[in-house]
């Protein structure tokens, strides 16, 4: 007997078969499997993508970016800023700081970016490099608006310790120049720097979310759509997906006006998450020995739990658009007993068992210390120690809870306060959060 061949996945088939990774007979409007199983069934634009032309992405992308710089004086430090450029190729690995040929102040502000970004961007990074500072820095090492980037975030890190104006200055600076050369460079077309353009608004949105000075939102929205290119792969793409991802679903889940991304494209997103063939080489996942649910150290909870917050987000920027009402009770009832099903509820990386080793991250080791001072920590009387992952799985996880209670359904806080007065209290309030 012939060997049996396995089949291919259609190329043009449907986005819920390529998201369950099985052949689509490419039926319309619905195919025979959604139509079996009564799922939504959406073909992607597929020829309108390949048709559309580097530079129409890239006139979309100027229009995000353009209403950024009318925001920015041009300032002594901003006009006196020289970034060098080099020719080196990107790669993925340590990286020298001392490669880079800047002066004084600018290497200060490298260092501080070389040493805090892993608290900021990457807290769960378990290996000695953190793989997404290697990768930026990599890239900037050729100038130009990433490296501006970079200097602004670390700038900026500087001001908040030391208040000073020069500081600000300098990072107003770096961040215009940087706006400037960006969108310089996209008016021209993306050409083959759609990694380091991507990158640049990724480290843009995550470094100054907080800040008054940069509306992070285009920014967000224009990494959004350099990533949906169908025809990019690789190791630094599968960084940057994962990165969007985490940002996008902390905005659909806390801003008031919610994320950037349609329901489209999170099918397709659910497809990056679900595939982890490079996240694990990277470092960007944690598989428990039990072949438990995968843990994902950019996200801070489980890809699985990633997928049910990402649908909440589209239907809690559905609520916000169109008010109470617009979302289905099947709809509500799926979140609710998803948020609630045995694995998502019971996951957690330590059993409270063995010996944690106090790494920098969230909170610095040195930190950690003051805990020992406490008589009556343990059961035993010996110190206490919390895992900083189990605390971020269950607090998005009962974030999640919280929203479909008081922005999908609407329930008053005084419900959630004293749940005795609705009757019994649901096992979803109550569950012990072990850490």
């Amino acid at each position: 007997m012939g060997a049996i061949r396995k089949g291919k996945y259609s190329k043009l088939g449907c986005m819920e078969c390529k998201r369950r990774k099985i052949k689509c007979d490419e039926s319309k409007p619905v195919c025979w499997h959604c139509d079996r199983l009564s799922k939504t069934c959406v073909y992607p634009a597929r020829q309108q993508k390949r048709d559309l032309p580097n530079v129409d992405l890239a006139k979309s992308l100027e229009e995000l970016l353009m209403d950024q710089i009318g925001d920015f004086q041009e300032t002594p430090a901003s006009s006196s800023l020289e970034i060098p450029e080099l020719a080196i190729t990107p790669r993925i690995g340590k990286f020298d700081i001392g490669q880079f040929s800047l002066d004084t102040e600018s290497r200060k502000y490298l260092q501080l970016f070389y040493d805090e970004f892993t608290q900021v961007i990457f807290p769960f990074n378990v290996r000695e490099e953190n793989v997404i500072r290697e990768v930026i820095l990599n890239h900037a090492i050729n100038g130009g608006y990433l490296l501006s980037a970079v200097l602004a975030c670390g700038a900026l890190r500087s001001y908040h310790k030391s208040s000073s104006e020069a500081d600000e200055k300098s990072y107003v600076g770096y961040l215009s120049k940087c706006m400037k050369l960006l969108s310089n460079r996209i008016s021209k077309g993306l050409g083959d720097e759609l990694e380091s353009m991507i990158l640049t608004t990724l480290l843009i949105t995550s470094y100054n979310a907080s800040s008054n000075v940069v509306k992070w939102r285009p920014h967000l929205e224009a990494a959004g759509r350099m990533l949906m290119n169908e025809n990019i792969a690789g190791e630094v793409y599968s960084i940057c997906r994962c990165w969007f991802i985490s940002i996008e679903i902390l905005a659909g889940l806390s801003s008031k006006i919610g994320g950037t991304i349609s329901n489209e494209e999170w099918k397709i997103m659910e497809g990056w998450i679900e595939d982890t063939s490079q996240m694990e080489n990277l470092g960007l996942i944690w598989k428990n020995a039990w072949n438990g649910p995968v843990f994902n150290l950019m996200y801070g909870y489980t890809n699985k739990l990633g997928v049910v917050l990402g649908r909440l987000c589209l239907l809690l920027k559905e609520t916000r658009q169109n008010g109470c009402g617009c979302v289905s009770i099947g709809e509500i009832g799926w979140l609710m007993e998803m948020l609630d099903s045995e694995d998502i509820k019971s996951f957690k990386i330590w059993d409270g068992s063995g010996y944690l080793r106090k790494i920098d991250g969230i909170v610095p080791a040195e930190l950690l210390e003051s805990v020992e001072e406490f008589d009556d920590l343990g059961d035993e009387g010996g110190p206490l120690w919390a895992s900083w992952w189990d605390i971020s799985y269950q607090s998005h996880r009962i974030v999640g809870i919280i929203q479909v209670l008081t922005e999908l359904m609407q329930l008053p806080r005084e419900h959630l306060l004293n749940p005795s007065k609705q009757g019994e209290t649901p096992s979803w309030l109550t569950a012990d959060i072990e850490v």
